[in-house]
């Protein structure tokens, strides 16, 4: 927010206790997944699961259960492998972490954000079908994004975004000959399967010479 002087002040910090549920991912991603809980961590979010997945598939569901019911927001990293199997489960653990009934039981109410690595080409059928079905799932609660072909800074970005939406930094406020309550919206665009446009108000009351104010972000590969 600008300050009596005209600076912008600093975004507040992350509200004590705030979850994310960042899921296990493959091999080829552990990399960025270690960068991405690293930054979450620095900005005082708390990152679970922790540690290595247990081996067999109840562990696993008994893990990804407790931690999306602690957290605001739940991200999926998939890459170009299918992932170990655990054992007594037929689906690998990128698959059982992204499964909606297993979302359903937990009862959580986390943003879900699918994060689909650039450039990266399944090398498993299986996971192949995953992707097309990501794609085109129609959650049953919830809000899910689903990000292809952007970088992990845009996953970062939108992130921060789902778990603090009132810290966006906001344009300095504008003055006019007309002051009053004005009603202010951000349309954003983002692509998944197909373009869609989501009209929302801001979080942050402005003072303007208008009375309508709209503002048009395009992610990389929306329209």
């Amino acid at each position: 927010m600008a300050t009596s002087g005209g600076a912008v002040a600093a975004a507040p910090p992350a509200p004590a206790g705030d979850t994310v549920f960042l899921a296990w991912t493959t091999g080829d991603l552990t990399e960025e997944r270690e960068k991405l809980r690293r930054e979450l961590e620095a900005r005082n979010y708390r990152v679970v699961p922790t540690g290595a997945p247990p081996l067999d598939a109840a562990g696993v569901r008994e893990s990804v259960l407790a931690a999306l019911r602690e957290a605001k927001i739940a991200i999926h990293l998939v890459g170009a492998l299918y992932g170990f199997v655990p054992e007594g489960e037929e689906r690998s653990i990128i698959e059982l972490q992204s499964d909606e009934a297993l979302y359903q039981a937990s009862n959580s109410a986390a943003a879900r954000i699918f994060w689909l690595a650039p450039n990266a080409q399944p090398q498993d059928r299986r996971l192949s079908v995953l992707v097309d079905r990501l794609q085109k799932q129609s959650p049953h609660g919830g809000r899910v994004d689903l990000l292809a072909n952007q970088t992990i800074e845009d996953l970062k970005t939108l992130a921060l975004d789902r778990l603090n939406p009132a810290a966006k930094a906001a344009p300095a406020a504008v003055t006019g000959t007309r002051d009053g309550p004005f009603l202010f919206f951000e349309l954003s665009a983002t692509t998944f399967s197909a373009h869609f446009a989501e009209l929302r108000p801001l979080q942050r009351p402005y003072s303007c010479p208008c009375s309508l104010v709209v503002r048009f972000h395009t992610y990389p590969g929306g329209s």
